[in-house]
């Protein structure tokens, strides 16, 4: 299941590595929060591992009641993931002949995902920027963001810096592009039921449906809340909302929210052991590293 609303907060990651075929008990990034896809409750410290629903391998449900109050919205959802995941299975297979030094594809899916939990700062700012300027109106009905991106082998597995974004723009859903229709289509009744829970939040502005093609080997959605104060009073450019996105993806720049003074603050990720470790840096010393910083985050230099 998609994490619409993940923490900004983690600053460990767990390396992933791929577990593909019939046999695999998972098929979401190990970083993702055990939470209830129907309560929304997370799962609590040495509390047993939420029941895993058996056919998508990604939803979480405190009990098996849970998952049929919940099948409704679930289903279309757990039908086209069991679809994926055999897609998933087979292109793993067949690309594990020619990865040319990047990991199996399944391998980097999960790495996307951990990608955009770790980007959501960047890429929802980017995307407010995007939704300002356009002369079109958006709706997840109609509309999503497509993003290109490519593998960077020398990543070495680094979450924050593995993917290139080449290019990111508005398209209209489509049925004539089947792949991304039916996955959208799939999509839908979950969108529709987080529309719900804030459309009449003054401070709303979208919900975004983010489909990222990597490789140009798969897919992957989720999507992003945009709200007003995503809006940086202080961009000199919102036209450059690509080229603004791209800096922080491109160096690993991770922004992670510092509660105690509502700020954002800037830093990347180094390994350690098994985990990847974020690590405070003030945009005085990414800048000493030749990191530019782009204008629109808001972050403390002390």
């Amino acid at each position: 299941m998609p994490e619409f609303r993940a923490s900004s907060q983690r600053t460990v990651f767990k390396v992933n590595t791929a577990a593909t075929g019939p046999g695999a008990k998972i098929m979401i990034s190990k970083n993702t929060p055990e939470g209830c896809a129907f309560c929304q409750a997370n799962r609590k410290p040495g509390d047993p591992p939420l029941f895993l629903c058996n056919g998508c391998k990604s939803a979480r449900f405190c009990n098996k009641e849970h998952q049929v109050a919940f099948w409704p919205l679930h289903k279309a959802f757990c039908k086209q993931q069991q679809r994926s995941n055999k897609a998933l299975e087979t292109l793993n297979h067949h690309s594990s002949f020619h990865t040319c030094g990047k990991p199996p594809i399944q391998e980097r899916r999960l790495i996307l995902e951990d990608w955009n939990t770790l980007h959501r700062y960047s890429i929802v700012k980017a995307l407010a920027s995007a939704l300002h300027v356009s002369d079109q109106p958006f709706h997840w009905k109609t509309h999503h963001v497509f993003f290109e991106l490519s593998y960077r082998v020398e990543s070495d597995g680094n979450p924050s810096s593995a993917f290139i974004l080449d290019k990111a723009y508005f398209k209209e859903n489509s049925p004539a592009e089947k792949a991304v229709a039916h996955a959208l289509q799939a999509f839908h009744p979950l969108l529709e039921n987080e529309e719900k829970k804030w459309i009449k939040d003054p401070k709303f502005v979208a919900l975004v449906p983010c489909v990222f093609g990597f490789d140009h080997e798969f897919i992957w959605l989720t999507a992003h809340y945009v709200y007003k104060n995503d809006l940086s009073p202080k961009v000199v450019s919102h036209e450059r909302w690509m080229e603004d996105l791209k800096a922080p993806l491109l160096y690993g720049v991770v922004y992670r929210s510092v509660p105690k003074n509502s700020m954002w603050v800037s830093g990347i990720m180094n390994k350690e052991d098994d985990k990847w470790v974020w690590e405070k840096k003030t945009t005085s010393q990414l800048q000493a590293k030749g990191i530019p910083i782009v204008q629109w985050p808001v972050c403390s230099d002390s």
